[in-house]
Protein backbone atom coordinates (compact mmCIF):
# COMPACT_ATOMS: atom_id res chain seq x y z
CA UNK A 1 0.00 0.00 0.00
CA UNK A 2 1.32 3.42 -0.91
CA UNK A 3 2.12 5.76 1.96
CA UNK A 4 0.33 8.54 0.12
CA UNK A 5 -3.00 6.83 0.82
CA UNK A 6 -2.71 8.27 4.34
CA UNK A 7 -2.30 11.96 4.95
CA UNK A 8 1.22 12.41 6.32
CA UNK A 9 2.00 14.22 9.57
CA UNK A 10 5.60 15.36 10.01
CA UNK A 11 7.16 14.87 13.44
CA UNK A 12 7.68 18.31 15.03
CA UNK A 13 6.79 20.43 18.07
CA UNK A 14 3.14 20.66 17.05
CA UNK A 15 2.66 17.00 18.05
CA UNK A 16 3.79 17.42 21.66
CA UNK A 17 0.35 16.33 22.95
CA UNK A 18 -0.81 14.16 20.05
CA UNK A 19 -2.15 10.62 20.39
CA UNK A 20 0.23 7.95 19.00
CA UNK A 21 -0.53 4.38 17.96
CA UNK A 22 1.99 1.96 16.41
CA UNK A 23 1.14 -1.03 14.25
CA UNK A 24 2.68 -3.59 11.89
CA UNK A 25 3.31 -2.38 8.36
CA UNK A 26 1.15 -5.25 7.06
CA UNK A 27 -1.87 -3.78 8.87
CA UNK A 28 -1.81 -0.47 7.00
CA UNK A 29 -3.88 -1.70 4.07
CA UNK A 30 -6.71 -2.88 6.33
CA UNK A 31 -6.55 0.29 8.45
CA UNK A 32 -6.73 2.40 5.31
CA UNK A 33 -9.98 0.66 4.36
CA UNK A 34 -11.70 0.14 7.71
CA UNK A 35 -9.95 2.30 10.28
CA UNK A 36 -8.76 0.85 13.60
CA UNK A 37 -11.06 -1.83 14.96
CA UNK A 38 -11.14 -2.54 18.72
CA UNK A 39 -9.62 -5.94 19.49
CA UNK A 40 -8.11 -8.03 22.24
CA UNK A 41 -4.70 -8.87 20.82
CA UNK A 42 -3.37 -12.42 20.89
CA UNK A 43 -0.84 -11.36 23.54
CA UNK A 44 -3.52 -9.59 25.61
CA UNK A 45 -5.82 -12.59 25.91
CA UNK A 46 -6.88 -13.10 29.58
CA UNK A 47 -5.28 -9.71 30.37
CA UNK A 48 -7.81 -7.30 28.86
CA UNK A 49 -11.51 -7.78 29.55
CA UNK A 50 -12.90 -5.75 26.62
CA UNK A 51 -11.94 -4.77 23.10
CA UNK A 52 -10.23 -1.39 22.66
CA UNK A 53 -7.68 0.54 20.61
CA UNK A 54 -4.56 1.48 22.59
CA UNK A 55 -2.48 4.64 22.21
CA UNK A 56 -0.07 6.95 24.05
CA UNK A 57 -0.35 10.66 24.66
CA UNK A 58 2.51 12.99 23.77
CA UNK A 59 6.23 12.41 23.22
CA UNK A 60 6.77 11.48 26.86
CA UNK A 61 4.01 8.89 26.57
CA UNK A 62 5.68 7.37 23.50
CA UNK A 63 9.01 6.94 25.31
CA UNK A 64 7.41 5.56 28.46
CA UNK A 65 5.32 3.16 26.40
CA UNK A 66 8.44 1.90 24.62
CA UNK A 67 10.24 1.36 27.92
CA UNK A 68 7.39 -0.72 29.34
CA UNK A 69 6.94 -2.53 26.03
CA UNK A 70 10.62 -3.55 26.03
CA UNK A 71 10.35 -5.01 29.54
CA UNK A 72 7.16 -6.85 28.63
CA UNK A 73 8.71 -8.34 25.49
CA UNK A 74 11.94 -9.33 27.22
CA UNK A 75 9.95 -11.29 29.78
CA UNK A 76 8.07 -12.93 26.91
CA UNK A 77 11.40 -13.75 25.26
CA UNK A 78 13.13 -15.41 28.22
CA UNK A 79 10.11 -16.53 30.24
CA UNK A 80 7.79 -19.45 29.60
CA UNK A 81 6.41 -17.95 26.39
CA UNK A 82 9.87 -18.23 24.69
CA UNK A 83 8.56 -15.72 22.14
CA UNK A 84 11.73 -15.53 20.03
CA UNK A 85 12.70 -19.20 20.41
CA UNK A 86 15.91 -18.46 22.29
CA UNK A 87 15.56 -21.89 23.95
CA UNK A 88 15.16 -23.80 20.69
CA UNK A 89 17.22 -26.99 20.58
CA UNK A 90 17.66 -27.25 24.35
CA UNK A 91 16.29 -30.18 26.30
CA UNK A 92 13.15 -29.57 28.44
CA UNK A 93 14.95 -29.83 31.78
CA UNK A 94 17.53 -27.27 30.68
CA UNK A 95 14.78 -24.92 29.50
CA UNK A 96 12.92 -25.15 32.79
CA UNK A 97 16.10 -24.37 34.71
CA UNK A 98 16.84 -21.33 32.54
CA UNK A 99 13.28 -20.06 32.91
CA UNK A 100 13.48 -20.52 36.67
CA UNK A 101 16.68 -18.44 36.72
CA UNK A 102 14.99 -15.83 34.53
CA UNK A 103 12.13 -15.50 37.00
CA UNK A 104 14.64 -14.79 39.77
CA UNK A 105 16.56 -12.35 37.54
CA UNK A 106 13.48 -10.44 36.42
CA UNK A 107 11.89 -9.92 39.83
CA UNK A 108 15.22 -8.66 41.21
CA UNK A 109 15.82 -6.42 38.19
CA UNK A 110 19.12 -8.12 37.38
CA UNK A 111 18.06 -8.43 33.74
CA UNK A 112 18.65 -4.71 33.18
CA UNK A 113 22.40 -5.37 33.15
CA UNK A 114 22.48 -8.87 31.66
CA UNK A 115 24.08 -7.93 28.33
CA UNK A 116 24.37 -11.55 27.29
CA UNK A 117 20.58 -11.54 27.08
CA UNK A 118 20.09 -7.90 26.13
CA UNK A 119 22.18 -7.95 22.93
CA UNK A 120 20.31 -10.74 21.06
CA UNK A 121 17.01 -9.41 22.40
CA UNK A 122 17.73 -5.86 21.21
CA UNK A 123 18.71 -7.18 17.78
CA UNK A 124 15.36 -8.93 17.39
CA UNK A 125 13.46 -5.87 18.61
CA UNK A 126 15.41 -3.57 16.30
CA UNK A 127 14.60 -5.68 13.24
CA UNK A 128 10.94 -5.90 14.27
CA UNK A 129 10.60 -2.15 14.87
CA UNK A 130 11.89 -1.46 11.35
CA UNK A 131 8.62 -3.00 10.14
CA UNK A 132 6.39 -1.04 12.51
CA UNK A 133 4.69 2.26 11.65
CA UNK A 134 3.35 5.07 13.83
CA UNK A 135 -0.08 6.59 13.36
CA UNK A 136 -1.48 9.84 14.74
CA UNK A 137 -5.06 9.55 16.02
CA UNK A 138 -7.32 12.60 16.04
CA UNK A 139 -9.36 11.64 19.13
CA UNK A 140 -11.95 13.53 21.18
CA UNK A 141 -12.37 13.22 24.94
CA UNK A 142 -15.73 11.74 26.00
CA UNK A 143 -16.35 10.74 22.39
CA UNK A 144 -13.47 8.34 21.75
CA UNK A 145 -11.99 7.98 25.25
CA UNK A 146 -12.12 9.16 28.87
CA UNK A 147 -9.07 10.12 30.89
CA UNK A 148 -10.43 8.42 34.03
CA UNK A 149 -11.14 5.10 32.35
CA UNK A 150 -9.97 1.98 34.19
CA UNK A 151 -6.75 0.11 33.37
CA UNK A 152 -8.05 -3.46 33.64
CA UNK A 153 -4.72 -5.35 34.12
CA UNK A 154 -3.59 -2.89 36.79
CA UNK A 155 -6.89 -3.23 38.63
CA UNK A 156 -6.81 -7.05 38.47
CA UNK A 157 -3.22 -7.24 39.71
CA UNK A 158 -4.07 -5.11 42.75
CA UNK A 159 -7.28 -6.94 43.57
CA UNK A 160 -5.52 -10.33 43.36
CA UNK A 161 -2.38 -9.21 45.17
CA UNK A 162 -2.81 -11.62 48.09
CA UNK A 163 -4.10 -14.46 45.97
CA UNK A 164 -1.36 -14.21 43.33
CA UNK A 165 1.57 -12.15 44.68
CA UNK A 166 3.91 -13.27 41.88
CA UNK A 167 1.58 -11.86 39.19
CA UNK A 168 1.33 -8.63 41.18
CA UNK A 169 5.13 -8.26 41.38
CA UNK A 170 5.50 -8.94 37.65
CA UNK A 171 2.83 -6.39 36.73
CA UNK A 172 4.32 -3.78 39.07
CA UNK A 173 7.76 -4.28 37.53
CA UNK A 174 6.31 -3.96 34.03
CA UNK A 175 4.49 -0.71 34.72
CA UNK A 176 7.55 0.76 36.43
CA UNK A 177 7.90 4.24 37.86
CA UNK A 178 5.70 5.88 35.22
CA UNK A 179 2.52 4.56 36.80
CA UNK A 180 0.79 5.09 40.10
CA UNK A 181 0.20 1.39 40.41
CA UNK A 182 -2.17 1.74 43.34
CA UNK A 183 -4.63 3.85 41.32
CA UNK A 184 -6.68 1.98 38.73
CA UNK A 185 -7.16 4.73 36.15
CA UNK A 186 -5.13 4.47 32.96
CA UNK A 187 -1.79 6.26 32.50
CA UNK A 188 -0.94 8.63 29.64
CA UNK A 189 1.49 6.12 28.09
CA UNK A 190 -1.11 3.32 28.14
CA UNK A 191 -4.42 4.89 27.12
CA UNK A 192 -7.27 3.25 25.26
CA UNK A 193 -10.54 4.08 23.55
CA UNK A 194 -13.90 3.42 25.14
CA UNK A 195 -14.90 -0.23 25.37
CA UNK A 196 -15.67 -1.76 21.97
CA UNK A 197 -14.93 1.60 20.35
CA UNK A 198 -12.70 1.88 17.28
CA UNK A 199 -11.15 4.82 15.42
CA UNK A 200 -12.63 6.02 12.13
CA UNK A 201 -10.43 6.16 9.05
CA UNK A 202 -10.84 9.93 8.76
CA UNK A 203 -9.22 10.37 12.19
CA UNK A 204 -6.02 8.48 11.28
CA UNK A 205 -2.78 9.91 9.84
CA UNK A 206 0.61 8.35 9.22
CA UNK A 207 3.64 9.79 11.00
CA UNK A 208 6.96 10.53 9.32
CA UNK A 209 10.20 12.25 10.34
CA UNK A 210 11.41 15.37 8.54
CA UNK A 211 13.85 13.28 6.52
CA UNK A 212 11.03 11.05 5.19
CA UNK A 213 11.54 8.05 7.50
CA UNK A 214 8.40 6.34 8.76
CA UNK A 215 9.61 3.25 10.63
CA UNK A 216 9.22 2.93 14.39
CA UNK A 217 12.98 2.92 15.06
CA UNK A 218 13.50 6.24 13.28
CA UNK A 219 10.50 7.92 14.91
CA UNK A 220 11.31 6.80 18.46
CA UNK A 221 14.96 7.76 17.94
CA UNK A 222 13.93 11.22 16.76
CA UNK A 223 11.64 11.75 19.76
CA UNK A 224 14.27 10.43 22.17
CA UNK A 225 16.96 12.66 20.67
CA UNK A 226 14.95 15.90 20.58
CA UNK A 227 12.31 15.64 23.30
CA UNK A 228 13.54 13.33 26.07
CA UNK A 229 13.56 14.89 29.53
CA UNK A 230 17.27 14.85 30.49
CA UNK A 231 16.34 14.21 34.14
CA UNK A 232 14.42 11.02 33.34
CA UNK A 233 16.09 7.60 33.29
CA UNK A 234 14.41 4.64 31.65
CA UNK A 235 14.80 1.02 32.73
CA UNK A 236 15.47 -0.35 29.23
CA UNK A 237 14.91 2.39 26.68
CA UNK A 238 18.22 4.16 27.41
CA UNK A 239 20.17 0.96 26.77
CA UNK A 240 18.15 0.21 23.66
CA UNK A 241 18.73 3.69 22.24
CA UNK A 242 22.49 3.20 22.75
CA UNK A 243 22.17 -0.06 20.82
CA UNK A 244 20.27 1.71 18.02
CA UNK A 245 22.89 4.46 17.87
CA UNK A 246 25.63 1.87 17.51
CA UNK A 247 23.72 0.10 14.75
CA UNK A 248 23.23 3.37 12.87
CA UNK A 249 26.92 4.27 13.17
CA UNK A 250 27.90 0.83 11.85
CA UNK A 251 25.52 1.29 8.93
CA UNK A 252 26.97 4.71 8.09
CA UNK A 253 30.49 3.34 8.27
CA UNK A 254 29.63 0.46 5.94
CA UNK A 255 27.83 2.82 3.55
CA UNK A 256 30.79 5.21 3.53
CA UNK A 257 33.25 2.39 2.91
CA UNK A 258 31.13 1.06 0.08
CA UNK A 259 30.71 4.46 -1.58
CA UNK A 260 34.47 5.09 -1.89
CA UNK A 261 35.40 1.58 -3.03
CA UNK A 262 36.53 1.78 -6.64
CA UNK A 263 37.39 -0.85 -9.20
CA UNK A 264 38.71 -0.99 -12.79
CA UNK A 265 36.36 -2.09 -15.54
CA UNK A 266 37.75 -2.79 -19.03
CA UNK A 267 35.28 -2.00 -21.78
CA UNK A 268 35.84 -4.00 -25.01
CA UNK A 269 35.51 -1.01 -27.35
CA UNK A 270 37.98 1.24 -25.54
CA UNK A 271 41.79 1.10 -25.77
CA UNK A 272 42.19 1.89 -22.03
CA UNK A 273 40.33 1.03 -18.82
CA UNK A 274 37.96 3.38 -17.00
CA UNK A 275 37.82 3.91 -13.22
CA UNK A 276 34.23 4.11 -12.05
CA UNK A 277 32.32 3.77 -8.79
CA UNK A 278 30.99 0.22 -8.41
CA UNK A 279 27.72 1.58 -6.93
CA UNK A 280 27.04 2.89 -10.44
CA UNK A 281 26.35 -0.71 -11.41
CA UNK A 282 24.28 -1.70 -8.37
CA UNK A 283 20.79 -3.23 -8.95
CA UNK A 284 19.15 0.01 -7.80
CA UNK A 285 20.94 1.89 -10.59
CA UNK A 286 19.75 -0.30 -13.48
CA UNK A 287 18.44 2.58 -15.58
CA UNK A 288 21.70 4.54 -15.25
CA UNK A 289 23.67 1.43 -16.15
CA UNK A 290 21.63 0.91 -19.32
CA UNK A 291 21.94 4.58 -20.29
CA UNK A 292 25.72 4.54 -19.88
CA UNK A 293 26.06 1.38 -21.92
CA UNK A 294 23.95 2.73 -24.79
CA UNK A 295 25.84 6.03 -24.67
CA UNK A 296 29.19 4.30 -25.14
CA UNK A 297 27.85 2.02 -27.91
CA UNK A 298 26.30 4.97 -29.80
CA UNK A 299 29.55 6.90 -29.51
CA UNK A 300 31.46 4.00 -30.98
CA UNK A 301 29.09 3.73 -33.95
CA UNK A 302 29.31 7.47 -34.69
CA UNK A 303 33.11 7.38 -34.64
CA UNK A 304 33.16 4.44 -37.05
CA UNK A 305 30.72 6.06 -39.51
CA UNK A 306 32.13 9.64 -39.49
CA UNK A 307 35.85 9.03 -39.88
CA UNK A 308 36.97 5.51 -40.66
CA UNK A 309 40.58 6.66 -41.18
CA UNK A 310 40.77 7.49 -37.44
CA UNK A 311 40.04 3.86 -36.72
CA UNK A 312 43.07 2.54 -38.67
CA UNK A 313 44.57 -0.45 -36.98
CA UNK A 314 48.19 -0.54 -35.67
CA UNK A 315 49.06 -3.01 -38.51
CA UNK A 316 47.85 -0.57 -41.18
CA UNK A 317 49.93 2.24 -39.72
CA UNK A 318 53.03 -0.03 -39.74
CA UNK A 319 52.55 -0.90 -43.44
CA UNK A 320 52.43 2.78 -44.40
CA UNK A 321 55.66 3.44 -42.50
CA UNK A 322 57.49 0.61 -44.32
CA UNK A 323 56.38 1.90 -47.76
CA UNK A 324 57.57 5.43 -46.98
CA UNK A 325 60.95 4.17 -45.76
CA UNK A 326 61.37 2.05 -48.90
CA UNK A 327 60.73 5.08 -51.14
CA UNK A 328 63.25 7.21 -49.23
CA UNK A 329 65.94 4.49 -49.51
CA UNK A 330 65.27 4.14 -53.25
CA UNK A 331 65.68 7.90 -53.77
CA UNK A 332 68.94 7.93 -51.78
CA UNK A 333 70.36 5.04 -53.88
CA UNK A 334 69.39 6.80 -57.12
CA UNK A 335 71.05 10.09 -56.08
CA UNK A 336 74.17 8.22 -54.94
CA UNK A 337 74.48 6.39 -58.24
CA UNK A 338 74.08 9.64 -60.19
CA UNK A 339 76.85 11.38 -58.22
CA UNK A 340 79.15 8.39 -58.71
CA UNK A 341 78.73 8.63 -62.52
CA UNK A 342 79.60 12.33 -62.50
CA UNK A 343 82.84 11.74 -60.60
CA UNK A 344 83.79 8.88 -62.83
Amino acid sequence: MSKTEFEIRILDDSLQDAFFHFTDQENLSSINEKGLNPVIGKHSNKIEESEKVFFSKGFEGVLQNCDVWLKWLMNKAYGQADRFHFYRGKNPDEVKEKQRKWDYEFRRRLYLHDYEKLEPFFERIYQGMKKQKYLILDLEENVDFKYDDIDEPKKRANENKKKDPIAYLYAKEMYGDFSNFGIYTMDSWNMHTLKNHGVERKKIYQLMTKDKKDDMVSIVSEIYKNYKNPNVQYDMLDSFMNFVKRKQEEYKKEASSSSIHMKTINLPFLNSSMIINKNQFSPTKQEEKNDLKSMFVDSQKKDQSNDSTLKASPNAKGFISVVMLTIIIAICITIGYFLYQLVA
